[in-house]
């Protein structure tokens, strides 16, 4: 505010993503990804939206996930980002609702080429010390680390979201396969069914495969327990 006297565009772009058990791992893993992926959001409007109100035009970019939409790729990852589609659509409605001139879009991505699975780097101290990786979610992991490696560059996504800026456009989903996935799962809740896992997801093998190599991880664990 010192240096340009008003705020026009504010991106709550921060995320981490957790390697650890969320069912039998440490809270201290849930704390750290709802903290900044869902919290990080909240802050971010809360401290920025009076200087956004009385710039007499602004918009806010949320960035999400389509694990916002479509769940799937972690527990805690998949609430937190449940969490910023819901907080930006309310924030949406309110300003419509208040007339207030300031324009809200979620952004909402499949795979983007960025260090997320290498997030527990900045694993801050006041939480105490960095949970263990799990095993198992290791295996899924290998295979989610190639998905990220021959992602989208940033750059396509961030001209992707200029584009809705511009536009006044709430919803930016660059990745038309993850849609069509989270279009399915909202036709499978229309008509009550249980959820059901797709058997092929954008950029990784087969779920019958992961889930064989999960098995064969598992296997191995239990032999060398039986010899010990």
């Amino acid at each position: 505010m010192d240096r340009f006297g008003s705020v026009h565009v504010l991106c709550n772009n921060a995320g981490v993503s957790s390697r650890t058990d969320p069912w039998t791992g440490p809270l201290s893993s849930w704390d750290w990804v709802m903290g900044v992926n869902f919290w990080g959001v909240v802050h971010g409007i809360r401290a920025f939206l009076p200087h956004l109100v009385t710039s007499g035009g602004a918009h806010v970019v949320n960035t999400a996930s389509i694990a916002g939409l479509y769940p799937g790729f972690g527990p805690a990852y998949d609430a937190s980002k449940h969490g910023v589609v819901a907080v930006s659509e309310s924030l949406f409605t309110a300003m419509a609702a208040a007339g207030v001139p300031l324009g809200v879009s979620c952004l909402c991505p499949g795979w983007v080429r960025t260090n997320l699975l290498d997030a527990d780097r900045n694993w801050p101290d006041h939480l105490g010390g960095r949970p263990e990786h799990d095993p198992i979610a290791e295996v899924s992991g290998s295979f989610v680390r190639r998905a990220f490696d021959e992602a989208t560059p940033p750059a396509v996504i961030a001209d992707q979201v200029v584009a809705a800026v511009e536009e006044n456009r709430f919803w930016v989903l660059p990745h038309q396969d993850f849609l069509d996935l989270a279009i399915e799962r909202w036709h499978t809740i229309a008509e009550r069914q249980n959820p059901s896992p797709p058997e092929q997801t954008p950029g990784l093998p087969p779920r019958s495969e992961i889930i064989a190599e999960v098995a064969r991880l598992i296997a191995s664990q239990q032999a060398r327990q039986a010899q010990q």
